[in-house]
């Protein structure tokens, strides 16, 4: 219902004989596929242990929502991938993902926590890369569109409303 907190939680479970870094993120989106709640957990799992990581949200308008949980360890994967979460200076928080492809699998990242990012500035690429995902908040007037090919530090991706 609206204005009703929502529990959203999973569980991972680690088989590793050491302790394990992991990120956690609970995407929710409504029928339209536009996400409308993005959260994140990131840490350590001990060894053979599990742990249930879990988030609310509060759904400000009536429909159907599907949420969406995606867990990455710093191992084990066999695609390099590099994810950075962005605040602006309102708060706004929305994610980027780099996913280096099968033939270069190589990843470069110049950012570290903490730093300023100035808009429009490149932070990272992927060499012979294949993708990057944007988790980007509900209230993103878009000016692109599905498929649509797009260059580094030049073209505009939307605007917070």
């Amino acid at each position: 219902a609206i204005g009703e907190q929502v529990l959203l939680m999973s569980d991972i479970a680690s088989q590793e004989d050491h302790p394990q870094e992991f990120v956690w993120i609970a995407q929710t989106m409504d029928s339209k596929k536009t996400t409308v709640s993005l959260s994140w957990i990131n840490g350590t799992i001990n060894p053979q242990s599990s742990f249930s990581p879990s988030t609310s949200w509060i759904p400000q308008e009536t429909g159907n929502y599907r949420t969406v949980f995606f867990v990455w360890e710093s191992r084990g994967l066999a695609n390099e991938h590099c994810g950075v979460i962005l605040t602006t200076e309102k708060d706004f928080r929305y994610a980027v993902v780099q996913i280096a492809g099968l033939i270069a699998r190589r990843i470069v990242c110049w950012v570290e926590k903490g730093d300023t990012i100035e808009r429009g500035k490149r932070f990272g690429m992927i060499r012979f890369g294949s993708r990057v995902d944007l988790y980007l908040p509900q209230n993103m007037q878009l000016e692109v569109s599905s498929g649509q090919k797009v260059k580094a530090g030049e073209t505009v991706i939307g605007y917070l409303t």
